[in-house]
């Protein structure tokens, strides 16, 4: 004779969530042109230095080599996600800090905006 155990298929495990943001978030894309040597991980570590306490995200979307980027260099894209849990940000604390991103890559990465 076999007996069969009863098992409870559930998982009981505590479930985590995050609450639905009360204020609004804005993405801004960048791409700029660097050395071929320069990885996507130091442009990144840049990025989130510069970006400080408002930049939440930061996503590479994009690397590309060949037609219309010069021999020895290569394209970057990244996706910026600015957040600020107080309140609404306005365009002109995220253009600052945007501003002062792309101000960090160029002088830390020698990057070039593409057109």
């Amino acid at each position: 004779m076999t007996y069969l155990r009863s098992f409870n298929l559930i998982d009981t495990k505590e479930l985590l969530y995050s609450p639905v943001p009360r204020y609004p978030s804005i993405s801004r894309d960048i791409a700029f042109v660097v050395e071929r040597e320069t990885s996507a991980g130091i442009l990144e570590t840049i990025i989130r230095q510069a970006g400080g306490k408002l930049l939440k995200d930061v996503k590479l979307f994009d690397l590309y080599e060949g037609d219309n980027v010069k021999k020895g260099k290569k394209s970057h894209a990244f996706s910026l996600t600015y957040f600020d849990p107080e309140h609404t940000l306005t365009d002109e604390e995220v253009v600052k800090v945007h501003d002062k991103v792309l101000k960090a890559l160029t002088v830390e990465a020698n990057a070039q905006l593409r057109g």
